[in-house]
């Protein structure tokens, strides 16, 4: 970290401090926060809707040199912190006034299939060769980078939409079992 920690972790805590706040509604909309770790924070979003709710994807924040850098977001179990590749996503959709589904936000490298969040105000956007003419700093002011709303996009474009999940549990005579979950 090049910037001065104690200034870096003031800057988290105010973030955190308007998260806590709205910790009730976040919560109700599935976003939970597992665990804070200065520079670091780990969300789970869930899927609400499903029978039982289901958890869809984890998000690690990392907001180390912040705001001279946006935050950085890594898709990842929440269990585990392994890194997800892009099949292991929602689909990261939203439907227009005319009916149309579009897919946005998520982008990744070709070469190794991980996911990004490809969003002004996310440290991987403006790291992108393909975004090199849109600085970080034409945006740290309009709250592109703030925790509350890549929190409020992540849910309601990642997990808010999904509404149902199929799978089928098998159990075999000498107790083993399978789950299918068709694709």
């Amino acid at each position: 970290m090049y910037v001065d920690p104690d200034l870096v972790r003031r800057k988290v805590d105010r973030e955190l401090s308007e998260y806590l706040a709205l910790a009730d509604h976040f919560r109700a909309r599935g976003v939970w926060l597992l665990e804070y770790q200065f520079p670091h924070l780990l969300f789970a979003f869930v899927a609400k809707a499903t029978k039982p709710p289901l958890v869809m994807f984890g998000a690690m924040m990392d907001f180390s040199n912040y705001d001279i850098e946006p935050p950085s977001i890594r898709f990842v179990d929440p269990l585990t912190r392994r890194a997800l590749k892009r099949s292991e996503l929602p689909p990261f959709v939203r439907q227009d006034s005319n009916g149309q589904v579009h897919q946005l936000v998520v982008a990744w490298s070709p070469d190794d299939e991980r996911p990004f969040m490809c969003l002004q105000g996310v440290r991987e956007y403006h790291d992108n060769p393909g975004h090199s003419g849109d600085s970080w700093f034409r945006h740290r002011s309009s709250g592109a980078g703030k925790l509350v709303r890549l929190l409020d996009f992540l849910g309601r474009y990642g997990s808010e939409p999904i509404l149902s999940q199929s799978f089928a549990i098998q159990v075999v005579p000498n107790g083993q079992f399978s789950i299918s979950i068709p694709s």
